[in-house]
């Protein structure tokens, strides 16, 4: 099942990369141009401005959507570099799983925030929640190995990556020629 759940975890990160990317440019925007409307501004209930310009929107003036914005591709720099080796592809799964399941209780907290106390709904933000949860359940259903032996796993899989500089070399250079197209 592993094998079959990459492109699944790949377009959900894609999309959550996406929509984070989105996210943060548009909570910039809101922050440096006063004069600026966001698309998603709808009306009271469908505002981002005010989900983003809330005390949730940023953590020590950090917008959130620039954590997600480098969660989301992390899990791809992860995909990618288990792509590398058979036996870290098997491990992919429990990977991403361990990592969207500290993302689900963010973005949980995050949209509870929202509808609940805010009492809005950021679009935007929903296209991250979604991804978020894509990811979980489709980790979550293809994670074959207990999860107490990912720290073990980890550090076979790195092992493995630094004594096979060729195939990390590789993978750069790929992931850098895909960036500049």
């Amino acid at each position: 099942m592993a094998g079959k759940s990459t492109p699944w975890l790949t377009g959900f990160a894609a999309l959550g990369l996406a929509a984070a990317t989105w996210t943060t440019w548009v909570h910039y925007q809101i922050l440096n141009s006063p004069t600026y409307e966001s698309f998603c501004d709808v009306n009271s209930t469908l505002n981002c401005t005010a989900a983003y310009t809330s005390r949730f929107g940023a953590i020590g003036g950090v917008p959130v959507a620039l954590f997600g914005l480098l969660f989301f591709a992390g899990v791809l720099v992860l995909i990618a570099l288990c792509s590398q080796s058979k036996t870290a592809a098997a491990n992919l799964p429990g990977y991403v799983f361990a990592m969207s399941t500290i993302g689900l209780s963010v973005v949980l907290y995050l949209a509870y925030a929202s509808y609940f106390i805010l009492h809005v709904v950021c679009l935007l933000c929903a296209g991250t929640y979604l991804a978020v949860i894509g990811l979980f359940l489709i980790s979550g259903a293809a994670t074959n190995v207990p999860l107490t032996s990912l720290p073990m796993r980890i550090i076979d899989d790195l092992k493995l990556l630094v004594r096979t500089p060729r195939a990390l070399t590789a993978m750069v250079v790929d992931d850098l020629r895909g960036v500049s197209r």
